[in-house]
Formats: structure tokens, sequence, C-alpha cells
């Protein structure tokens, strides 16, 4: 990493009092999704015929914890929530979120990839 990669992310982890370890999770999460993008089926992110009742338990209760959350904490709370579960239920997680919860986050970690 460059220097200037570090200014930027001491400069976020600053202005957002986000911890750098939740916003590298997020920036993690959000090349994850982006390539998701690139699949041929475009139209279906993540697979949620592949999980198990548990798995999807867990990204159920982790939706309505995000839609409780505040537009102020909603970053926040995801990178939480990106820390429990495992990087291979990331996909399933982001078919499971609500599209207008979708697009604040997305608009949130964009803001933050630069």
């Amino acid at each position: 990493m460059g220097n200037r990669e570090k200014i930027t992310e001491r400069a976020v982890a600053t202005v957002t009092g986000m911890a750098r370890t939740t916003i590298n999770r997020c920036r993690e999460f959000l090349d994850e999704i982006l390539a998701t993008f690139t699949i041929k089926d475009s139209y279906k992110c993540g697979q949620a015929e592949t999980l198990t009742q548990t798995d999807t338990d867990l990204i159920n209760d982790a939706t309505v914890y995000l839609e409780a959350a505040s537009e102020d904490s909603l970053l926040t709370e995801f990178g939480n929530i990106l820390e429990v579960l495992d990087r291979n239920q990331w996909d399933a997680l982001w078919g499971f979120i609500p599209i207008p919860i979708r697009d604040k986050l997305l608009n949130q970690l964009l803001a933050i990839a630069t």
C-alpha cells in the first residue's frame, strides 16, 4: 500500500469516525460485490439455494439489523455484520438486503472507496 492510500484511508477513518479495519472490510466487500456484476447472470446476486438454514437465519437477522440502523450508522453496522459473516456469505447477504438499503450502502461504500 502506497503512502497516498494510507493517507486517504486515515482521512476517511478520521472523517467518518470508523476504524480503518471497518473501512478495509467494507472496501473488500465492495470489490466482491462489484465482481459479481461481471458474472454471466448479473441479476442473480448471491446463491440462496446453497445456503443452510442456519446461514439463511443469520443473513435474515443481519438484514433486519441493517433495516433498523440509522443512515448515519448504516456503514458502521454493516462493517460489524461483515465481521461476523464468513466471506463466502457476503454475496448471499447482498442478495437479501432490500434495494433501498442497498442503494444507501452502495453510495456510502463508493464514497469511502476512493
